[in-house]
């Protein structure tokens, strides 16, 4: 859980707009099955999207459903075209 505080707490130190979902949403709602990922659901606006890459650059993000997963890079201007990151 320690990990998953440290990354919430990037996101809001960068000011990033979301919400938790997912597993570690329903283990704070007192589920008992533990995941070992993050899912958050964010506005895909280009500054939400930069404050996004920005707190989660120093854990060397990559792209994951990829055949070749490659670093996290997104640019200014080019935000609206992605629909989903993994």
């Amino acid at each position: 859980m320690d990990n998953f505080d440290g990354l919430i707490g990037r996101l809001l130190a960068r000011h990033v707009e979301f919400v938790v979902i997912g597993g570690y949403a329903a283990v704070t709602h007192g589920a008992i099955d533990v995941t070992r990922d993050l899912d958050i659901c964010c506005p895909f606006t280009e500054p939400n999207l930069l404050k996004l890459q920005d707190a989660l650059a120093p854990t060397n993000p990559v792209h994951r459903i990829t055949i070749h997963p490659s670093p996290l890079a997104l640019l200014p201007g080019h935000c609206e075209r992605w629909r989903n990151l993994y």
